[in-house]
């Protein structure tokens, strides 16, 4: 032991070129004699563990071990002595922890030699203090932890590949995706996996990777299919990535799912479409006015409407100011600020000209969207081009305005000529009552009948007349209603009375039913009474010998019912279709049987709805007829 020490002060003293590398290299070496005692610890062993070499040399290796190895450490020393391994190197084992002076544990990468046990030195160990390479691995570690938390946890396929594309690790989400291959795409180029839906897609990625530069960006988009043959369309981005300066590049492919968005796009593009042809059809389109800079955006069907090509020119207030027409500016000017300032709503027709001087008629619609202070920011709306409607409505309404004047004409013709046929005719029919009368001397049988047919033709005539005469007056509007309060009894009476020789001249039983909840009505005497007298002579006229008739007046909450029901010839659902009709009769043809001209219903109608009634009819050929008339209940709110 003594031998050695000398020879050890000798290198101290005697500094060589190994001398000058054990003592000043960083790792620690440490030499042990037989008995394993610290025979050499150089200055990297001090740094290590914070001893002196005069504090450790001379004393057991066990005051650098952690005390829970510390006994056992003596014995596996001398069994490494006696293997037939005399080395272990770096690397080949475990971590193994010294013990500093301050009681921290270091941790070691250590090489340990056995030398022949002729030797003064038994046993050399370099320990290697890898504090920093742990904490450096921890730190990738937790670094390399979330990159695959991100990587996996992602919604995008990522791929990474080499320079030339070829695949060296896939994220979950393309691994899930394309499970159904049932095979591994690592090591293949992604050009060639055959989940690509098309040759065009993968040439183009192809040509991407190969033209994609250092830390160069590129964008494609693409399709791929699944096994399960489900179609999804991808936007692509290629990065690359440099992980060491002297290591190839590496390439990033991430691949975002937009099957939805591209569904929405296209669903957006056809909606588009669609309402493009359907405003170009209906000759409609919409604009959008920004009023704070006086900016308008105008659909494709405004700029044909105004006689442009769409997009043809920057579109503002002035601009579409100037088109009006300049007979009507002052009212569109008018009217948009009446929808800004007031807020009132903006519906509008005026002309508009185009460049080529066409002059065409629009409707606009606009709303204002306002802040939350009221103040006018936007103004929507919709402009139509109703150029042939305008026009088409304008000669309606002058052609109606004429037939009116020319109905209203008739009527008053009609009026007029029934006024001037009635004084010649009273006179027919009173002198024939009179020579029915033989006031002025006696006549021959001949002679008497031919004052009879006389005084019939001449009173059925004047029938005619009134009714013509009546009608005109209801559509000239020059009839009066004049209400009043009356007995429901009353009003039968005088159309009883009336009709009650015709039926019975026929055969015709007339019968009358009043409900006994009756309260009395508040209707025009007059009117109401033709009313029953028209529907009673229709029944009697429609009617057969034998046959019976019954005028009747029910009532119920609302209303107040007048009814004359018949089991005559009846009428055909066509007919009945008809029988409002001015001057239509059920029988038509020139051999017809019943006297008339198709006016009475007509009359009953007109003066029923004066009175704000109604009028029913049912019927069925053969069976008879009924015709209600309905007048609203009297209530104690009625004028007097």
């Amino acid at each position: 032991m003594k031998e050695y020490w000398n020879e050890f002060n000798d290198l101290k003293e005697n500094p060589n070129p190994l001398s000058e590398i054990i003592a000043h290299t960083v790792d620690g070496i440490i030499a042990l004699d037989k008995e394993q005692n610290i025979v050499l610890f150089n200055k990297g062993a001090e740094t290590i563990f914070g001893y002196s070499s005069a504090e450790i040399l001379g004393r057991k290796l066990n005051i650098l071990l952690p005390k829970e190895i510390a006994s056992s450490h003596h014995k596996r020393v001398e069994n490494f002595g006696k293997s037939a391994k005399s080395a272990r190197l770096m690397g080949e084992r475990e971590i193994l922890y010294g013990r500093a002076k301050d009681g921290r544990a270091v941790p070691l990468d250590i090489a340990i030699q056995h030398h022949p046990e002729t030797n003064q030195v038994r046993y050399t160990a370099i320990c290697r203090d890898i504090s920093g390479r742990i904490k450096r691995e921890r730190r990738l570690a937790v670094q390399k932890a979330k990159f695959e938390t991100l990587f996996n946890s992602s919604n995008r396929l990522i791929f990474l590949t080499d320079e030339h594309g070829k695949i060296q690790e896939m994220n979950e989400t393309a691994c899930n995706l394309l499970a159904g291959y049932k095979t591994s795409f690592i090591g293949q180029k992604i050009c060639s996996c055959k989940f690509w839906d098309s040759k065009f897609d993968r040439a183009l990625l192809q040509q991407q990777i190969s033209q994609l530069e250092q830390d160069n960006f590129s964008r494609i988009s693409a399709k791929i299919i699944s096994a399960e043959r489900k179609y999804f369309s991808l936007e692509v981005t290629l990065k690359t990535i440099t992980v060491e300066t002297t290591a190839p590049k590496r390439i990033v492919i991430e691949a975002m799912d937009v099957t939805q968005l591209a569904e929405i796009n296209e669903a957006l593009r056809k909606s588009e479409n669609s309402l493009a042809r359907a405003q170009k059809i209906a000759h409609l389109g919409n604009w959008e006015w920004n009023i704070e800079n006086n900016g308008l955006e105008w659909s494709d069907e405004v700029f044909r409407i105004f006689g442009r090509m769409p997009g043809s020119f920057t579109v503002t207030y002035p601009a579409f100011l100037a088109a009006i027409h300049p007979d009507d500016l002052k009212k569109v000017e008018q009217a948009v600020d009446a929808a800004i300032h007031h807020q009132k709503t903006y519906d509008i027709v005026h002309r508009i000209l185009t460049p080529e001087g066409i002059e065409k008629v629009v409707r606009e619609r606009g709303e204002v969207l306002r802040d939350e202070n009221g103040h006018p920011m936007h103004m929507t709306g919709t402009v139509q081009d109703i150029t042939e409607s305008w026009y088409r409505e304008r000669a309606l309404a002058e052609a109606q305005a004429k037939a009116e004047a020319a109905n209203k004409a008739k009527s008053q013709f009609l009026a007029t000529m029934s006024h001037e046929l009635r004084t010649p005719l009273n006179a027919i029919i009173g002198f024939s009552g009179s020579m029915q009368s033989e006031i002025y001397g006696a006549l021959d049988k001949q002679y008497k009948e031919y004052a009879d047919y006389i005084q019939q033709s001449g009173q059925h005539l004047l029938a005619i007349i009134n009714d013509i005469l009546d009608l005109s007056r209801i559509e000239v509007g020059t009839i009066d209603v004049r209400a009043d309060w009356i007995e429901p009894k009353r009003l039968v009476e005088k159309p009883l009375k009336f009709i009650s020789d015709r039926a019975q001249a026929k055969g015709i039983t007339v019968h009358c039913q009043l409900d006994p909840k009756l309260s009395d009505v508040f209707l025009d005497e007059r009117h109401t009474t033709q009313v029953l007298i028209n529907l009673l002579t229709n029944a009697v006229k429609f009617s057969n010998t034998g046959d019976q008739i019954t005028l009747g007046v029910r009532t119920s909450p609302d209303e107040v019912e007048f009814y004359v029901q018949d089991n005559g010839i009846g009428m055909t659902k066509e007919s009945i279709s008809k029988v409002f009709n001015p001057f239509f009769q059920v029988d038509m043809s020139y051999s017809r049987t019943h006297e008339g001209v198709g006016l009475g219903l007509a009359i009953v109608k007109e003066l029923t709805e004066l009175q704000n009634g109604r009028v029913t009819i049912s019927s069925a050929l053969g069976e008879g007829t009924r015709v209600s008339v309905f007048f609203p209940a009297p209530s104690d709110t009625a004028p007097t």
